[in-house]
């Protein structure tokens, strides 16, 4: 009998040892922010309403917060977000969702508990259970999908210790995107995932490249629209013999820099997730500004053909100057809206800030112009034969 009871036993040790050694689950790392995510999941678990996840959030307290989210952007994504409770010694976990890039904002009726956290040696981790609903608006998680998107972010190096689920807190230092081979994950019972080493396990982040490209399509369009362009059109203020020569150098080398960023924004898009849709208003807008510059190029070479053969503006002369303008400012706005989009305020500060001061060095120097030559009782309101692009009126 006793022989029997010890078989029993060690056959109920056995086979929890096996389930434990082939539970499956998958793990992002991200190296340079020791953030660390693993999760397993566990079909319906005879609930036909919703799909059971154990997740693993790991990350340096020194952040304040760490969370991951659903999707491949925060609009619509829920997010777990979590930080030191008020006692310093567990983990509160908030559960959040966002409208576009807004501040994401506790949901209500959310099946997610902590099953257990701790707080020391400067890291925080939370292990959580949550049953996603088949019935809820959240960007959704399939248990199918091979290449499931996720995002995650941490915060700005704040001090953060609350019990509240609403806990204010800083716009993220660092963000990205990742995928999960969701199928690595599935379970027929319920299991606990846990962080092993800094290597991604049936995960992956955004290729190395990808930040370096978005930084390109940035410095491209937002120098050739907010430096480029209108130093262009200053130029032609210039008592210079050679301000014409500078003006069309200028607007050329910014032009193709404009092309040159708008293809690199487009190959984003399209080998990317998160902006694939073209939905956003810096896309829309961006594509439509740029895709005009070759019609102003256009005007503006007509413009100077005409003014050399009757000495006087044309109504492409005048179509062009005001296209200019008008592009110029569209620009200048599309700039600070990809700051904004790419959640960095103190990028888009910075850019409306120079943007403003030589949107108003131009309308200055227009301004001027046009009382110079109202004094003069000059008809032609040109003082020479410089003829691109020119804000004069």
């Amino acid at each position: 009998m006793k022989m029997l009871t010890r078989l029993v036993a060690y056959s109920g040790l056995l086979s929890s040892f096996a389930a434990y050694s082939f539970a499956k689950q998958a793990q992002f790392y991200e190296k340079s922010e020791n953030f660390g995510f693993a999760i397993s999941s566990t079909g319906n678990n005879g609930n036909a309403a919703a799909e059971e996840f154990n997740m693993q959030i790991s990350a340096p307290t020194s952040y304040g917060w760490a969370a991951v989210g659903t999707g491949d952007r925060m609009h619509d994504s829920l997010m777990f977000i979590i930080y030191p409770s008020g006692q310093g010694n567990g983990v509160t976990l908030s559960v959040r969702t966002s409208s576009g890039h807004d501040t994401p904002e506790p949901v209500s009726g959310v099946n997610a508990t902590v099953l257990n956290s701790e707080v020391e040696n400067g890291k925080m981790t939370a292990t959580i259970q949550w049953y996603q609903s088949s019935s809820h608006k959240f960007n959704k998680v399939d248990v199918t999908r091979t290449k499931q998107s996720w995002i995650w972010a941490v915060g700005p190096n704040e001090q953060v210790q609350s019990n509240s689920i609403d806990a204010e807190i800083d716009q993220h230092s660092h963000y990205g995107v990742f995928f999960v081979d969701m199928t690595a994950t599935q379970n027929a019972v319920a299991t606990v995932p846990s962080i092993s080493g800094t290597s991604s396990v049936s995960a992956e982040g955004q290729p190395d490249y990808y930040h370096g490209l978005v930084y390109a399509h940035a410095i491209l369009l937002g120098v050739a629209f907010v430096i480029v362009f209108p130093v262009g059109v200053l130029g032609l203020r210039w008592r210079w013999s050679i301000a014409f020569k500078v003006h069309w150098m200028l607007q050329l080398f910014a032009t193709v820099g404009a092309y040159l960023g708008l293809a690199v924004a487009i190959a984003l898009s399209i080998t990317g997730v998160e902006y694939s849709a073209f939905d956003e208003t810096h896309q829309i807008l961006g594509i439509c500004v740029v895709a005009v510059l070759s019609f102003q190029v256009v005007m503006g070479y007509i413009h100077h053909l005409n003014y050399k053969k009757v000495g006087r503006r044309t109504v492409p002369s005048h179509f062009h100057i005001w296209l200019g303008r008008v592009l110029i400012y569209a620009g200048m706005v599309n700039a600070i809206l990809g700051a904004l989009l790419s959640d960095d305020t103190g990028i888009a500060i910075a850019v409306g800030i120079v943007s403003a001061v030589l949107a108003l060095g131009l309308e200055f120097m227009a301004f001027r112009h046009r009382r110079q030559y109202s004094r003069v009782g000059d008809s032609s309101k040109n003082s020479s034969n410089i003829a691109l692009n020119s804000f004069q009126e």
